[in-house]
């Protein structure tokens, strides 16, 4: 019984050997008839940059299999192969107004007696940037017109588009020293579009000016002499002028500097209103003279000595030193005005 069994184990195994080793005896033969199969592969998708009047592409159909020869075609007007035959030839393709476009390429392939046939997708893209040009740079007052209208529009061309799509965005740079004349600047960034999305931008530099007013220091009095041991607060002016009405001017904002913001601020005690001078014209920097009311109101500030010695070093300059002093503030308007004087140390 025992020995019966073994052989049964025997026989089963040489059973279950059996359909193994006809498989592979099959598969043998068939196997390489399957690799040596004609495959056509004429790549891409491609993508061929447009640059008038023509745009060029190099194509490559060498993922085919068991091929011995090439043939492409494209039923696209004009469009040429330099050597057709070729398994990458270079295809030259016509441009006009339209940059964007695509086309098919037909490519067939042959092997003794078979042949088989694919195509691929060229795609033509406009992939130059248009050529874009800035207003010139500007200066204007605060509260003057910002609007391209007055200040300016960029202009653009393009190899493809005749209407290109212009836009800008501004970004305001506040001014770093309040003591100084230009408030603001500008940077205006314009932007140039064509029709397959290409951009270029540029930049436009605006400086905003602060509005500019006249000051008298110690109105009535020239030089205007500086005692720094004085007690009394020291006067300051700011003048009303044809088309600066001083009535417009938030007081809590105003605030005393040196030129270029050497020192400061200070900010004033108090104020008065009245005609007490009017601007004195001609003569070099910080000349002035004695010009009493002209009509016009003006606001004087009161500033406290003791803070004008802190903050501004006035009593450690020797005799007879010429210190400029800016005043500025905030219209109701939002601008900001600037206006000075000089104090001669005594």
């Amino acid at each position: 019984m025992f020995k019966f069994l073994s052989t049964l184990c025997l026989v089963a195994g040489a059973v279950a050997l059996a359909p193994s080793s006809f498989a592979n005896g099959c598969n043998g033969g068939g196997g390489g008839g399957g690799q040596n199969q004609l495959r056509c592969d004429a790549g891409g998708p491609y993508v061929a940059a447009a640059q008038a009047p023509f745009a060029t592409v190099q194509l490559d159909g060498r993922g085919s299999l068991n091929e011995t020869g090439y043939q492409w075609s494209t039923q696209f007007p004009g469009a040429l192969f330099d050597d057709a035959s070729s398994g990458t030839p270079i295809l030259t393709i016509p441009v006009g107004s339209d940059c964007s476009f695509q086309l098919h390429v037909r490519l067939t392939v042959t092997s003794a007696n078979d042949s088989k046939t694919c195509w691929a997708t060229v795609r033509v893209r406009d992939c130059t940037p248009p050529v874009i040009t800035c207003p010139e740079d500007g200066k204007i007052f605060c509260g003057s017109s910002t609007s391209p209208n007055d200040l300016g529009r960029a202009t653009a061309t393009d190899n493809c588009d005749t209407n290109v799509k212009i836009t800008y965005s501004d970004t305001v740079v506040p001014g770093e020293c309040a003591a100084n004349r230009f408030d603001s600047v500008i940077r205006r960034r314009w932007r140039a579009r064509d029709n397959d999305c290409n951009t270029s931008t540029c930049t436009q530099v605006i400086d905003v000016v602060k509005n500019v007013t006249s000051l008298d220091i110690r109105p009535g009095v020239f030089p205007n002499g500086y005692d720094a041991d004085a007690c009394d607060l020291l006067p300051v002016t700011i003048l009303g002028l044809d088309g600066f009405n001083v009535g417009n001017i938030q007081w809590n904002t105003v605030k005393l500097y040196g030129r270029n913001c050497d020192g400061g601020p200070v900010s004033p005690q108090c104020f008065s209103m009245g005609d007490v001078a009017g601007p004195f014209f001609g003569g070099a920097e910080c000349d002035g003279g004695v010009v009493g009311p002209d009509g016009k109101l003006d606001l004087t500030a009161y500033f406290s000595r003791n803070k004008l010695n802190q903050r501004l070093n006035l009593d450690d300059l020797p005799a007879c030193t010429v210190v400029p002093l800016v005043v500025t503030g905030r219209l109701c308007t939002g601008c900001k005005f600037i206006a000075e004087d000089c104090v001669l140390i005594l």
